[in-house]
């Protein structure tokens, strides 16, 4: 990657950053159009939220136009060297140089993915989707702004095994950006549907055996972070309440992970056959707009309950929405793939780990079976685990991230340097979140993490910071 040679610049609107850069109403409730005129050097290139020019120009001056109604959230700008490589007629990626060829290979199944979105939930309204690969002092995995995804460097595994973060951002071209939340209170409008759409595209491009994968994963990331908060906690309910609180401070991946499973719920009770034109409608009648959790409560009731008293007693609509914890109905997730690695976890310890890598090989069955090492691991059956798969080392973003957990879990301290080393070079919220969490239940793994944060902090986003300082205080 190329390193600081010269000026990257990039905003961040959601929540409420965009008063920041410009006046306006800072609410997802408003929305607007822009134009922009955009000076900047002449050996770097501008880009925002809107129809983008795809080389740089003699003169620096660039103008843009967004002419669909936007909430300030999703106002965004990006300068630095970047270069475009069109993907197929209508996607494309930007990004530095040294970057591009890799992403645009990375990527190369975008224009497939607009496709399948397309079939599921109506015409993708906005043009062009193309994507910007951006520092590692990005502080997520991605930024759906209009017409062009913010996406982290950490997506750039080398082998396409991340790319389902496209899927979702992608999906926010319908749930979010088409029809988006009117109040931070209802974000689960935004991203518990846009997590279901992200799923159904992730089923057509990747496969059912993929798609019962991931909700295996989501489930458990559900009763992960409703056990985190306890499941009488106001902050796991879907509409949420945050009076008198930032709204960054009560996003969580309750609205995500909840949200898609109530979504599932629905679709579970009366079809896919009815759901899926049940929701193109929904994102049809509600375009351009914002809506409350009381909006979409008045349409499912009036387009696909219709006052069937039996329905609605199996959707528990109530229930899922404003009621914490998690409801009775929930449905069962069950993946053949991961139950086969649950029988290699039970039985690993008598028959030992060699050759298991070639039995344990994507993202997501590796994911589980770090996720499910048993409580009491041993420092020599981490290193023999390690040896096998080389996780401290080699491996994508999110490999890292989970076995980084399971080595500050466990003190396997042969990982601590990598770990040290992946929270200085990414500044993805959410996953150092994840590690200065953990490090902080110990008195020393305290001291330590605040030394490494002293070393990262200069390279991290601000809110970033703000984050892993409340942990460390």
């Amino acid at each position: 990657m190329q390193i600081k040679k010269k000026p990257f610049l990039f905003s961040q609107g959601e929540s409420i950053w965009s008063r920041t850069w410009i006046p306006c109403q800072d609410t997802p409730g408003v929305r607007f159009t822009y134009n922009a005129k955009v000076t900047v050097p002449k050996d770097l290139l501008a880009v925002m939220s809107a129809v983008n020019p795809q080389k740089k120009n003699d003169t620096g001056i660039y103008t843009f136009k967004q002419d669909k109604a936007i909430p300030s959230y999703l106002m965004a700008i990006a300068v630095g060297d970047i270069e475009f490589q069109a993907i197929d007629n209508r996607t494309g990626v930007y990004a530095e140089p040294s970057m591009l060829k890799k992403s645009a290979w990375e990527f190369a199944e975008l224009g497939k993915m607009v496709v399948a979105a397309e079939k599921l939930y109506g015409p993708y309204r906005w043009g062009r989707y193309d994507v910007l690969v951006l520092p590692p002092s990005f502080p997520y995995g991605g930024m759906e702004n209009p017409n062009l995804t913010f996406l982290t460097p950490g997506v750039i595994a080398g082998d396409r095994s991340l790319t389902s973060l496209l899927a979702h951002e992608l999906g926010h071209s319908w749930s979010g950006n088409l029809v988006t939340n009117a109040t931070w209170d209802d974000i689960w409008l935004n991203e518990g549907f846009t997590t279901y759409v992200e799923h159904r595209i992730g089923e057509a491009i990747f496969g059912k055996k993929e798609f019962e994968m991931q909700n295996v994963i989501t489930n458990k990331e559900l009763t992960d972070n409703v056990a985190e908060y306890g499941d009488t906690s106001p902050d796991t309910r879907l509409k949420v309440s945050l009076k008198g609180r930032n709204p960054d401070d009560g996003i969580s991946m309750i609205p995500y992970v909840k949200g898609y499973a109530f979504l599932r719920v629905i679709e579970s009770a009366v079809g896919r056959e009815k759901f899926d034109p049940f929701i193109k409608n929904y994102f049809d009648s509600h375009a351009f707009q914002s809506i409350t959790t009381e909006d979409f409560v008045k349409y499912i009731n009036e387009n696909l309950i219709k006052g069937d008293k039996a329905l609605a007693d199996k959707i528990k609509l109530e229930d899922w929405i404003y009621k914490p914890g998690i409801p009775s109905n929930i449905l069962p997730v069950s993946s053949p793939d991961f139950d086969a690695i649950d029988a290699i976890q039970k039985s690993w310890r008598e028959t030992g780990v060699a050759g298991l890598n070639k039995k344990i090989t994507t993202t997501a069955e590796k994911q589980h079976f770090i996720d499910n090492l048993p409580a009491d691991i041993t420092v020599v059956e981490m290193e023999a685990i390690d040896k096998e798969f080389n996780f401290t080392k080699g491996g994508n973003f999110i490999i890292k991230r989970q076995w980084f957990v399971q080595a500050l879990i466990h003190k396997y301290k042969p990982a601590y340097p990598a770990i040290e080393q992946f929270l200085i070079g990414i500044s993805r919220t959410g996953s150092v979140m994840m590690l200065y969490k953990e490090m902080a239940k110990t008195p020393e793994g305290k001291v330590w993490a605040k030394k490494v944060f002293d070393k990262a902090k200069s390279g991290y986003h601000a809110t970033t910071i703000q984050a892993v300082e409340g942990v460390l205080k």
